[in-house]
């Protein structure tokens, strides 16, 4: 299974879904339909195994937590 990077499936999901949706299918607490995984799959390339668990699919996941903050040199 060919995984796909974070920010492109993000990007593709907001083109289809609101900000809401979008975020639960990505952690797995909602799933694409089925008629929306042909359309997917038509548009992007993207195979209906994907869709099984998108979460364990996906490379790139940005960390949890805050940022660290900028020192003051770097900020000017």
């Amino acid at each position: 299974m060919k995984k796909i990077d974070y920010y492109k499936i993000t990007k593709i999901l907001k083109k289809h879904y609101s900000e809401s949706m979008t975020r639960d299918i990505k952690i797995n607490k909602r799933r694409v339909s089925f008629k929306k995984q042909i359309e997917f799959k038509r548009l992007y390339g993207i195979p209906h195994e994907f869709w099984v668990d998108v979460r364990s699919n996906l490379t790139n996941i940005p960390k949890r937590g805050r940022k660290p903050k900028k020192s003051v040199s770097e900020r000017a």
